[in-house]
């Protein structure tokens, strides 16, 4: 090839290289005298993908000691990069193609021989492109970042599915390696802060799961106010969506914001809450301890079948079991013992056998009978306890109404018979114990016939007071 020539193929290797070093700065810190005289270069390219789902299998032979193990499966956006390792012919791109000296991959997520299949469509693509004077190193770029090369090798159908001897391993390197490039990505991008309207860098901003971007000492503060205050209901996304829908901050997203201390009180006072507003909620019955006992999480409960059960099941199945979570006693929720599984509640047979012994008549052989079982003055505090139990209950059905969502007993003393419960808020009719709608509870004293024009309706507690309230003091 005459001299002209190579000088002529130098030349177009430059433009070649400065045209990509302009589009991909980060593939390569190689300088333009690696191609623009003969020498090797090497690109690290990286694989996008639009957060498409992977699929990875374990690649091991089936052994009858050991099964493989189960597949593993992600979502992400960016698989490591492909290193290609290239040798330029000083006649390249006119006369040669490029030599592959090495491609490999970061975290060996390709098989050796997928690997090997990448290598002959890369030699095919090069010798389709040879004569070309715009060289072939943009197109072998563009096949390998925009995933083209996984459809060709039938490796992305909808999904990503690759081969792994440790399917879970590699799950983990590929989640790392994804969230490694967002934070870079994220980092080296500018966004308004939706509170102090600045715009920054986002190496100093927090990205929260809703996507909203803050800067961190807009956020950090706003959420630390809030948590000094005990007003963590507040602690949110401060974009107008999120507090719109009043979505929930969660306790990942928080400590990446405030410190460890805030973290523990936001935590506190959420529970605390939850407990004051549990209809379930018992004590440990151990005097020392005492500690609450909130009722089973929701999702345990999805377990047991409670669809077909009676009374009497239901009061021996697992709705009844708390676990003190200060000191782990296990116990009944009716009769306040330890747990004893199906078996039925003792605080029933002492009912039972209270009821019979306040029906003998005193010193009936029945009578003395259980006195010498139990103790005379056992059962004397059983029936006393019993006695003022009966009157509390007798009280309560006669002077208050049930709120209709919690239970919660409530006596009115004045006012109207529009209700608001006081553990759940939620509005009721004192008269006959109906759930109101919020945004309109007073609509029921219109259209409900038992209790139509009824709002101001005294109770016999009203009435007196009100008659002694009207009578002249001087009389």
């Amino acid at each position: 090839m005459a001299n002209d020539d190579l000088v002529h193929c130098a030349n177009l290797r430059e433009e070649e290289w400065a045209v990509l070093c302009s589009a991909f700065p980060e593939y390569t810190e190689a300088s333009t005298s690696a191609v623009s005289a003969p020498g090797a270069l090497r690109l690290e390219i990286p694989v996008e993908l639009n957060e498409q789902e992977v699929e990875i299998a374990s690649d091991l032979p089936l052994d009858v000691d050991s099964l493989p193990e189960s597949p593993a499966r992600l979502r992400i956006s960016n698989l490591p990069p492909l290193i290609l390792e290239l040798i330029f012919p000083s006649t390249y791109p006119l006369r040669a193609t490029p030599l592959l000296a090495r491609l490999h991959t970061v975290n060996t997520w390709l098989t050796s021989t997928e690997i090997g299949r990448i290598r002959q469509r890369l030699i095919d693509i090069w010798e389709e492109d040879l004569h070309i004077e715009s060289g072939t190193l943009w197109r072998t770029c563009e096949w390998i970042r925009s995933a083209d090369f996984l459809h060709d090798l039938g490796l992305m159908d909808g999904s990503v599915r690759l081969l792994h001897p440790k399917p879970h391993l590699l799950a983990q390197r590929l989640q790392e390696h994804d969230a490694a490039v967002k934070f870079r990505a994220f980092s080296d991008s500018k966004f308004d802060c939706a509170i102090c309207l600045t715009s920054l860098k986002g190496s100093k901003c927090i990205q929260l799961n809703c996507k909203h971007v803050f800067c961190r000492p807009c956020l950090t503060d706003f959420w630390s106010l809030h948590i000094k205050e005990g007003d963590v209901d507040r602690v949110m996304c401060a974009d107008a969506e999120c507090v719109k829908a009043n979505r929930p901050v969660t306790e990942d997203e928080l400590s990446r914001v405030v410190s460890e201390a805030e973290t523990q009180r936001w935590k506190a006072i959420k529970r605390k809450r939850a407990l004051e507003t549990d209809p379930g909620l018992v004590y440990c019955p151990i005097a020392v301890c005492q500690g609450p006992c909130p009722s089973p999480n929701a999702q345990r409960l999805k377990q047991f079948d409670l669809s077909s059960v009676d009374d009497v099941t239901l009061r021996r199945n697992h709705l009844t079991l708390r676990t003190c979570e200060n000191c782990g006693f296990a116990f009944c929720m009716l009769c306040k013992r330890s747990w004893h599984g199906l078996a039925p509640c003792s605080s029933d047979i002492k009912a039972k056998f209270v009821q019979e012994y306040m029906e003998l008549e005193d010193g009936s052989e029945g009578r003395l009978a259980l006195e010498r079982r139990f103790g005379k003055a056992q059962l004397v505090r059983l029936v006393t306890k019993f006695k003022e139990e009966m009157e509390t209950e007798n009280w309560l059905k006669s002077s208050t109404t049930n709120c209709p969502n919690c239970s919660t007993s409530v006596e009115k003393s004045m006012g109207c018979n529009h209700m608001t419960c006081t553990r759940c808020s939620t509005h009721f009719c004192y008269l006959c114990g109906q759930k109101l709608r919020a945004e309109d509870p007073y609509s029921h004293f219109s259209n409900d016939p038992n209790c139509k024009g009824r709002l101001f309706e005294a109770n016999g507690w009203e009435e007196e007071d009100d008659e002694d309230f009207a009578a002249d003091p001087f009389d």
